[in-house]
Parts: C-alpha cells; structure tokens; sequence
C-alpha cells in the first residue's frame, strides 16, 4: 500500500525495501542523540516485518521515516525521524496520518509513544491527535520525565489504561556490568548498547531490575565515592525477589556450564546473579558478558534462563515479549490439569476469583456461578472447570456452552499464577476449536472482569469487543474473497478498515484465515509450501496417531501448543507471512500414519537462521532440546537451518495419499519443500475434509 503526501515536493509512503534501509540507517545517525541508539539488528528486524514506513520523493531519495512494533494490539511508535533540511513542510504529520491508517488496517487499538518533556517535539503530539494519559521519571542517571501519548482507534477507552500497565512489561535482570553502564558515571563506547534500554521508548516494554548479589559486587569496588553513588542508585531500582532454595539448587548446575573450576570473587558473584535471576523467574537475563553468553544456549535449557546481550534483547524483543506471554517449555515437570467444578469448588471460587476492584458482589458472582454450573448438571451442552497447578493452586475458571451456532463463555477468570499467561491462552484455543467442532459461527466470552493476563490473551488471538463482549467468529470451508456480496463472507464480518475494496485481496485473505479459522479462502492466491516430515517429528509436533505409536510419548505440556516450529536444513528461500503448509509424514512402513498428507498449517513465517540463534528464540514451544537441533546440524551452532513457525494445525479426515498429490502435479520427489498453486493446495485441503 503506498499512499501520496502533498508537500513542495511530490511524496510518496510505503513500507521500506531492503534496499531503501541504509538510506534509514543514514538518516537516523545524524539524530541518534534524541532518537537513541538503535541496534543494525532492529532495523532490520522492524523491516522485515514491515514496521518501518518511509516517506521518500521522486528520486527514490528516503527523506522520513516511522519506525514502530505492534505489540498487544497497539503500535508503539519507537522512531519518527524527517530529514533535517524538509522539516516544516508537513512530512511528520503526513508519515503519523500513514500510520494511523496502518493501525486500522491491522485493526488495532491505536498508537503509544513516550516522548521527553524537554524535547521539543514534545508538543507536537498533541497537534496531531494524540492525548497526554499519563507522566513517569525515566531512568539512568537524568531521570528526565517522560509523557505517554495515546491515539486511540475507536476502541473503549478501557485499553488506553491496560496500556500502561506496568505488570505486563518483560522482566529484565541487569548483570552489575549492565547496571554500571546504564547508572555509573562512565562514558565508555562499550556501554553505549546497555544505555539503549534506558531509551524512553523501550520503558512501557520493558522493566529493569537487579538481583540483590548485585550490592555485593558494588561492595568489592575500592575507590569510596564510586562504591557509595552506585550503592545509592542501586537502591533505587526493583530488586527482583528469587526463590532461594531454588537458586541453591541452580548454583552447581549454571557452575557446571560455565566450566569455572576456580571461584574468583567475581566469578562466584557471577554465578549467583544467574541463578538467583533464574530463581526469580525473570524473561531475560542481561550481560556483556562473553563467557556467558557463549553458554546461553545450556543456560535456556537447562535453567529456563534467557541470557542476552542488550543488542539482543533489542533487536528481538518481539520475540523475548511472546516467549513472556505463551511459553509451554517453562510449564516443563509441572503438571497442570482442569477438573469439572463440583458444588463444594462454588464458595471457594468466589473467594479467589471475585473482581473486588470491579465492584463485584459475592452473592451475585456466586449466584451467577451456580446458575452456570446447574445448565451442566441438568443435560445442558456445556462445561464449567477449574484448571490448577501440580499443588493444587488455581490457575484459571471458566464455562462454556453451546447454545444454537453460539459458543459462549459466562465466566474466563485467571490467576496472577506464572503459568497463566500461556494456560489462558491454551484453554482459548481448545474452546475455539470446540467451537469450531460443534459448528458453532462465533464464540463470544461475557465475562466483564478479566485479568490483564486475560485481555492480552483475547486480543492476540483476535477476539475483537463489541457491546461488552469479545467475540470471535468461526467460518467453514473455502470462500472466494473476490465474491463479496457472498452472504457467508459478509457474515465473517466486520474486517478492519481498507482492506475490503479489492485491491488489499492478500491482506484481506491473510486476516480471514488467521482471525476466522478453520476457513479458507481462493482469490488472494496466497502462498502454498508441502512439507515433508519426518514421522517421529511429526508425532512430537501435531500428530496424535503417529505419537500414539512412539515408545516414549511427547510430554503432557506439549498439548498445550497452539504454534509449534519444525527445523529442517532445506536450503529454500524463506517463505513471507503469511502462507499455507501441508505435511507430507516420510514413509515409514512401520509406522501407521506415515507416506502421506496428512493435514495443514498456518505458517506465520519461515526462517533462515544460525542454529543457536533459533534455538534461542523457539525454545519456549518445548519440543526440541539443544542437542536435537545440534544433531540437525552435526554440532555446528553456528551452520544455518530453516526454522518453519507453524500455528492452528488440522489433521485431516481422509489424508491424502502422494500419488493424488502427484495427479494434480503437486509433491513431486518430496525430496524438500515444495511450493503449490493455490488451486492444487485447494485440492488437497478439499480432499482431506471431503470437500469435494
């Protein structure tokens, strides 16, 4: 999409190209200063995803840019630069109009920034539609006050408060080297990348704190005037709190990794500050640290520790942010299960889960809960289930009934367990796909007082509110996008704004597919890859008749993925979001289930990366340990693999054998993946469900 902007001089706004991007980078150095340090990495990441918009004339020349990330369904504006010599001619304001129309297009609730009181674009937000909500000192060594500005898409303002909610932001532990570089007085050129986490804004993303081992190596420094100002400032931020006896537990086991046969002071110091920040079940670890960083990998696994650089953390914290909020490997030798909630669960549910904040009534919660729970007990279609940890501890409380082609869930309430964000997310998807079982066309949750945990939950997976409730809908077969006025397309409806005039067809079929599942649509020719697999992995990953067959079977947790990654040393080119897999399971004659198509994926994105460094950022998902993927790449970390990131799996009904495949020129040698037409993936899908 490029849209014009009239200012002297002709310009046009699309999203940048790998080629325009040093142009980006040029642009940005000459303001790093205000702008902040930003990571070659970043940029090339936010372009990737299509996070940097740019304003260039007829030449081709880039003369503005907006740098962003989309995150809980807002776009946090992170850089909006314009060419010094063009400024004043209306380019900011037309590079924000583009971006405000990106925020609807992506249907989100709107835009965020934070923005120094003391610089001087400080007061042209409110000149093009944004909203002061709120102040906060900014960190590092001037504090200078910070002002959150908000523009909102129409949205209830409910979601310009979750916003700022300081309890979703990624816990980040700081090594002593990371906080001196951020708090000391020195200017050294290293420190330059620990300072970038003080930028403004990353400070609604992300929240820095130090583990208490920090004081004592600030204790061993021997110039007194230093020792006492970091000792002070220290003071002033969050001590992350830890388990000790956990952290005991973590001491051997992190000394063992680094391979530190002799203690020095510091590497002691070392040690504690990892364990104790592995206790204290923070996202991420921070360091320059080489020798650590070089164990980072060991460290993930078999800490549940992610160490980082803060270049790293930077430039990929999208994905540190996600492994935050859906993260089955961390629920690894916890046993969570549900249990149907009986009359003795109703007194002690109220107690835990009643919305005091909300205003709620005890009576009327329970009142409402029983009311719920006889529908079950008198023959109605429904459920209602308190799901907890391995020590009993409630996690999460809902109900669900079907009612005519209506799903609908009374009650969706949660802990502030560690474990919710990715169980929330869990039961969402088992209660749309039983939706999506029973034929039901939406699923719409009513419950008013949800955790923050639970709003994130709903809106990643594309409930979208209206008049009080979430819903999300739920179409069948194929539908051909380019017939608009087909009533079952417009029932799918409403879609977010401009993307329904016929000219925005792959966005519009993308948006369909992820957002309506098990839909699909024709007319968008979307990208189609058939993947080969071998069975073993595919029993592991979503496969419950070869997993069945396997002598040692995939752990409970790994029930609880919605998105998987399968790693393959294919050489293709990466795949764009957002395309379609078929798996092809490899023949196996042993193994039922094997030597054909058996069902399809939502590929959100494929990826060419080192070995760690997927490792690193799909480890979350539980399914392969390090050695598995060293295996892949006969223990080179370094060779590069193809990382497939797969979500919402349909096995099929009546897999597809691959001489049917080979009938409608589709398979080939399955030698590696292959890509289809969208008439041939068609085929298949239909086949797979009967369709035909």
């Amino acid at each position: 999409m490029e849209s014009s902007l009239n200012t002297s001089t002709q310009m046009q706004i699309g999203t940048v190209t790998a080629d325009e991007l040093p142009q980006v980078v040029e642009l940005w150095k000459p303001d790093r200063q205000t702008l902040g340090f930003f990571p070659q990495g970043a940029f090339e990441t936010y372009a990737e995803n299509g996070n940097i918009r740019i304003a260039k004339d007829e030449s081709g020349r880039v003369l503005g840019y907006a740098a962003f990330r989309e995150t809980k369904n807002w776009i946090r504006l992170a850089h909006l630069c314009v060419d010094r010599s063009i400024r004043g001619a209306g380019l900011a304001k037309g590079l924000i109009q583009d971006l405000k129309e990106t925020a609807r297009k992506r249907d989100c609730f709107g835009i965020s920034l934070k923005c120094r009181r003391d610089y001087d674009i400080h007061k042209f937000w409110p000149k093009v539609g944004f909203t002061a909500r709120n102040e906060s000192e900014g960190r590092g060594k001037e504090r200078k006050p910070l002002t959150l500005f908000t523009w909102e898409s129409g949205v209830p303002d409910l979601f310009s408060e979750a916003i700022q909610a300081e309890d979703s932001r990624l816990s980040v532990v700081m090594d002593t080297n990371i906080f001196i570089d951020i708090f000391g007085d020195g200017e050294q050129v290293a420190a330059e990348e620990s300072r970038a986490l003080d930028e403004p804004w990353l400070s609604d993303s992300i929240a820095l704190s130090i583990v208490n081992e920090v004081f004592n190596e600030i204790n061993r420094i021997e110039d007194e005037s230093d020792r006492s100002s970091l000792t002070i400032k220290a003071r002033s931020v969050e001590e992350r709190q830890h388990d000790e006896e956990k952290a005991k537990q973590l001491f051997p086991i992190v000394r063992e990794i680094l391979n530190w046969d002799t203690l020095t002071p510091s590497r002691e110091s070392d040690i504690h500050q990892l364990s104790r920040a592995a206790a204290s079940d923070c996202d991420v670890f921070v360091t320059r640290d080489g020798e650590m960083l070089n164990k980072a990998e060991k460290l993930l696994e078999a800490c549940d520790l992610l160490v980082q650089r803060p270049v790293e953390l930077i430039s990929l914290l999208d994905q540190s942010e996600r492994a935050a909020s859906y993260s089955p490997a961390s629920l690894s030798g916890t046993t969570i299960s549900d249990r149907q909630i009986s009359s003795s669960d109703i007194v002690r549910i109220a107690d835990i889960f009643l919305s005091y904040q909300n205003g709620e009534k005890r009576n009327q919660f329970r009142e409402r809960l029983l009311v719920e729970a006889s529908r079950v007990r008198s023959g109605h279609s429904g459920i209602s289930k308190l799901v907890e940890d391995d020590a009993g501890n409630p996690v999460l409380f809902y109900t669900h009934r079907i009612d005519g082609d209506t799903a609908r869930v009374e009650f969706l309430r949660s802990t502030t367990s560690r474990f919710a964000p990715t169980v929330i997310r869990s039961v969402l998807l088992r209660l749309i796909s039983n939706a999506a079982t029973s034929k039901a066309k939406c699923i719409v949750i009513s419950d008013t007082n949800y955790s923050t945990e639970v709003h994130e939950a709903l809106v990643e997976l594309e409930f979208y509110w209206d008049d009080q409730v979430y819903i999300r809908k739920i179409g069948y077969g194929v539908l051909d996008i380019r017939n608009f006025d087909d009533q079952k397309l417009k029932d799918l409806g409403p879609f977010p704004e401009g993307i329904t005039d016929g000219e925005h067809a792959i966005e519009l079929a993308q948006h369909i597919e992820k957002t309506r599942w098990p839909v699909k649509t024709v007319g968008a020719d979307l990208k189609s890859v058939l993947i080969p697999i071998k069975p073993h992995w595919a029993g592991k990953l979503f496969h419950s008749t070869i997993a069945e067959q396997e002598l040692f079977r995939p752990s409970p947790i790994l029930a609880l993925n919605r998105e998987n990654v399968y790693y393959s040393k294919s050489i293709s080119a990466p795949l764009e979001y957002q395309a379609r897999v078929l798996w092809y399971t490899t023949c196996d004659k042993k193994i039922l289930g094997s030597g054909e198509i058996c069902g399809c994926s939502r590929l959100i994105r494929s990826h060419r990366m080192k070995a760690k460094e997927a490792f690193k950022a799909f480890n979350r998902l539980g399914v392969y340990d390090w050695n598995d993927v060293l295996a892949l790449v006969k223990g080179d970390p370094e060779a590069t693999v193809t990382a497939y990131h797969f979500a919402d799996t349909e096995i099929f009904e009546a897999p597809v054998k691959l001489d049917e495949a080979r009938a409608i020129d589709a398979g080939g040698m399955i030698a590696g993946p292959s890509i289809l037409t969208e008439s041939q993936f068609l085929e298949i899908y239909k086949r797979g469900f009967n369709l035909l």
